[in-house]
Order: structure tokens, then C-alpha cells, then sequence
């Protein structure tokens, strides 16, 4: 499984999370991602995420594993649905944990009323939460604030509101009708407190109008997958299995010997 954190968080501070995975019988990688790294140009697509998605390539690379499942937060989404454009055989089957960027194009006014909606449930949350709890939400608010402060803050600011001016639904159905008997399954997890996607209009669409597989409505905010991990990455891993299985399913109904 490769888990693909969203903007600015680092695999140390999803370490709980990427724990789940593997204490549920899967190998794992995660990367991060190098501020000041060159940036790849790609038409159509925001430098930055041309730039993550193609580390994510290299690592792939570099590590010579042929082919992932994607467990995917936020950003992250968008990062791993770009590099899977680029070399559909490297990946099977995704799971996107509040993806941005499935309900349309959003203006910096939209997101930044977005962002500010967030803060205040955060607020309210973090009132409320344990200490542990709390700690989560702090290392992933200092591995932003360090990434911001490495792209220099306006332009990592202006970075930040990037996944939701930048739509990859028509990129997602893509990848789910090129994925012929197995090659590429897509289930979406959205917490119904999630301030920062359009969650009013994921409940009009059904999986059929996302060009996904599943959906699955749940309890919480976007930042679940971090600060409760046990149960977020638990779900998440579970919807990964479902998709092995109806594939596998939909394999063997279509083979020969069926």
C-alpha cells in the first residue's frame, strides 16, 4: 500500500495510521515531499501537484515496486490521481479519504471561507479533545506551518488553496473505465462535518455520477484520518479490501471457466 498524505504532513506524523496498515498484514510506503525540490511542468496541471505526483513516480521507481493500492488523505488524493494518469500499470486499487477537487472548481474566496469554517470546528474539536488527541492535530499543523515557511509563505499559502481550484473527477472516472476487469477500483470516504470539501454536493451525487465505486459517509471532519486513527485508518483499509474483493468477484465471473 502506498499512503499519500495530504499538503504538508509528513508519514512520521501519520505513523499511527501507516501502523493500521501494516498490523492489517500490508506492506507500506509513504513519502514526503522536499520544499525547495525542482519544479515538473505539466499541462493542464498545477506545477506543485505535477511535482508530487511525479516524486511519487520516482519512488515507485527507485524502489522498483511494480505496482500499488493507494490509501490517499486530502491533497494526497490529487497527487496519487495525477501520477496514475502518467502510468496507469504502477497502480490498482484507491481509496481517497477526503478528496478535494470531485465537485468542482472552487474560487480562492470559496476556500478561503472553507478554510476559516475549519478552523472554527477545529476549535471546537480540539476544545473537547484528549490530550493525545490534541498532540495529533498540533504535529500536523507544525509539518504544514514548516512547509509553508519552506516554499516561502505567500507562495506556499497560495499553494495551499491549489487542490480545490484544480478538479480531477474526469481524471478519477478515467482511471476507473480504464481499469478493465480489476485493473483499477475507486472508493471516496468524507466525513459529514468536512468543512473543507463540498459535502453538500457529495450527497447529491451518487458513486455512479463520481466515477467511483463506493462511498461511504461518515462521522467527522478532514482531518479524521490523523487525529483518529485508529478508527479512520482502520475503515480506510477496510474500503480497500472491499474493492480487492469485488474485483476479485468480478475477475472470476468473467474468466473462462465462469
Amino acid at each position: 500500500v502506498l499512503f499519500v498524505g495530504g499538503f504538508g504532513v509528513t508519514p512520521s506524523t501519520h505513523k499511527e495510521g501507516i501502523a493500521v496498515y501494516y498490523h492489517a498484514g500490508r506492506r507500506v510506503l509513504s513519502l514526503g515531499y522536499v520544499p525547495n525540490s525542482e519544479a515538473i511542468k505539466k499541462e493542464g496541471v498545477p506545477a506543485i501537484l505535477a511535482t508530487k505526483a511525479a516524486a511519487i513516480l520516482e519512488v515507485l521507481k527507485a524502489k522498483g515496486i511494480p505496482q500499488v493500492d493507494v490509501i490517499a488523505h486530502s491533497e494526497g488524493c490529487m497527487n496519487a490521481t495525477i501520477a496514475a494518469t502518467q502510468a496507469g500499470d504502477r497502480f490498482r486499487h484507491f481509496v481517497f479519504v477526503a478528496p478535494p477537487g470531485m465537485t468542482g472548481k472552487e474560487s480562492y474566496m470559496e476556500i478561503l471561507g472553507r478554510a476559516l469554517q475549519n478552523m472554527k470546528y477545529k476549535k471546537e474539536q480540539y476544545a473537547n479533545a484528549t490530550e493525545e488527541v490534541r498532540q495529533r492535530w498540533n504535529n500536523g499543523s507544525a509539518d504544514i506551518m514548516q512547509w509553508v515557511k519552506g516554499r516561502g509563505v505567500i507562495k506556499g499559502i497560495i499553494e495551499a488553496t491549489t487542490p480545490g481550484r484544480f478538479e480531477i473527477n474526469d481524471m478519477v472516472r478515467a482511471l476507473q473505465e480504464a481499469g478493465d476487469r480489476g485493473a483499477h477500483g475507486v472508493s471516496v470516504v468524507v466525513g459529514v462535518d468536512d468543512k473543507m470539501v463540498h459535502m453538500e454536493k457529495y450527497q447529491k451525487k451518487n458513486a455512479t455520477d463520481l466515477g467511483v465505486d463506493g462511498f461511504y459517509s461518515v462521522k467527522g471532519g478532514h482531518s479524521e484520518l490523523l487525529v483518529h486513527p485508529n478508527q479512520y485508518a482502520y475503515l480506510a483499509e477496510s474500503a480497500l479490501k472491499a474493492l480487492e474483493q469485488k474485483y476479485r468477484s468480478e475477475r472470476k465471473k468473467g474468466s473462462p471457466e465462469a
